[in-house]
């Protein structure tokens, strides 16, 4: 789309949480807190602008980032 060559991507992504929600102590919180990530580019035939540009299109464009973001409602089914 930008014409980039990537030559390195990586992302990592890394949250805080409190597991004590998921056990089910009350008044704590089920879920991340707050989410992170570092992403590492590089490109063969750009500079800093052109990766600054990919990563402001990125964000936009992430169905993962925007779903968690916005949130989602989830349906649950039981069969038996």
């Amino acid at each position: 789309m930008m014409g980039l060559e990537l030559t390195l991507l990586e992302v990592q992504v890394e949250g805080d949480i409190d597991l004590r929600g998921s056990l089910g102590v009350p008044a704590v919180p089920v879920g991340f807190l707050r989410m992170r990530t570092h992403t590492r580019v590089g490109v063969r035939n750009g500079g800093q602008s052109e990766i600054d540009k990919l990563m402001a299109v990125s964000q936009q464009c992430c169905v993962v980032g925007k779903t968690l973001s916005a949130g989602v409602i989830i349906e649950h089914k039981l069969a038996t």
